[in-house]
């Protein structure tokens, strides 16, 4: 009977942790939107040796985008160029308003801290200031967190 609990606790504690393992290695894209608690379990990502762009979808339609003029790891001031901006879109409705990164000065940064080569994922972490461009609003996005976001390396060689 003893042997019987102790085994049915092993198991049990062996469980949870598995689970816990198997949730912090999940693909994750997390941030804070104006205040409200933002994420996605489903962000995409590509890489090459000169650019990097990630974008993703929560469950209630609210999307942000990134993409900088780097493949490597380190710190990328976002601006609204050809080269280093941010998007945030509320919804997926045609008529929906698009905030962006700020091209009058740096809003915001996109740090990508890990490549993981073999596994093809990246992490990093992000915050930006996004503003409309007919309307005199402004949305935070801070606390941005990207971890294990699979990427697809594309080649310009």
């Amino acid at each position: 009977m003893k042997k019987g609990i102790l085994l049915i606790i092993i198991f049990s504690i062996f469980g949870f942790w598995a689970c816990e393992t198997e949730e912090s290695e999940r693909a994750v894209i997390k941030a804070t939107i104006s205040g409200e608690p933002w994420f996605s379990y489903e962000p995409h990502a590509i890489l090459s040796d000169s650019m990097f762009t990630l974008s993703a979808l929560s469950t209630d339609g609210v999307s942000i985008e990134f993409s900088v003029s780097g493949g490597f790891i380190g710190g990328y001031n976002l601006e609204d160029t050809i080269k280093n901006k941010a998007k945030l879109t509320p919804n997926r409705s045609v008529y929906a308003n698009r905030y962006r990164s700020d091209k009058k000065s740096p809003s915001g940064i996109v740090r990508i801290t890990n490549i993981d080569e073999k596994n093809m994922e990246i992490s990093g972490t992000f915050y930006f200031k996004a503003w409309h461009p007919t309307d005199p609003i402004y949305e935070y996005v801070s606390d941005g967190v990207f971890r294990n976001v699979p990427f697809s390396y594309m080649s310009f060689e």
